[in-house]
């Protein structure tokens, strides 16, 4: 076998992952062992046509100072939001029991085809849209962002997290 194929970047992994704070670096990133080891973490929101779910992202240094960044999928579930969406105590609902869901550390909410359609069919308004970016802000502070992916932006999301998987290594493992 050949050489191993390089990891992608972050950045190549989600459309928001170059977002992820910056990894600590000097005396504050030692851990025990002298090793430099850092951390920086956000959450991922998908805000899907069957439900809403987090995953939450977190890059490091390594041993060696490879850049390792690990998923993990939030076994909390929450309404789809192009049904939340009609009823604001609906929506804040939703946004509550996102939060006490999500670490500390930005967190960015994308809604796709379920509220594409439901935008195309007339269920849900840019109005609707803008309030719940409004009541986002409010309930998360400016560590959140929300946007409406488009097709376009969700299959690129979903073809860099394939890459993820394709060119993690032998004895990689997920935290």
């Amino acid at each position: 076998p050949g050489p191993a194929a390089p990891r992608p970047r972050p950045a190549e992994l989600h459309p928001w992952a170059a977002e992820l704070p910056a990894v600590p670096r000097g005396p504050e990133a030692r851990g025990r062992g002298g090793d430099r080891r850092g951390a920086a973490a956000a959450a991922v929101v998908d805000c899907g046509s069957g439900s809403t779910r987090a995953t939450h992202f977190k890059s490091s240094f390594g041993r060696f100072f490879e850049l390792d960044l690990h998923a993990e999928k939030s076994a909390w579930r929450g309404e789809p939001l192009a049904l939340a969406l009609q009823d604001e105590t609906r929506a804040r609902e939703l946004l509550d029991s996102l939060a006490r869901q999500l670490p500390e550390g930005p967190v960015h909410i994308g809604a796709t085809a379920g509220v594409r359609a439901a935008l195309a069919e007339g269920g849900v308004d840019t109005r609707k849209l803008d309030r719940f970016s409004d009541l986002t802000r409010e309930r998360l502070g400016d560590r959140a962002t929300f946007k409406v992916l488009s097709a376009e932006e969700e299959g690129r999301a979903e073809w860099r997290a394939v890459l993820h998987v394709l060119c993690r290594r032998p004895g990689d493992v997920d935290p």
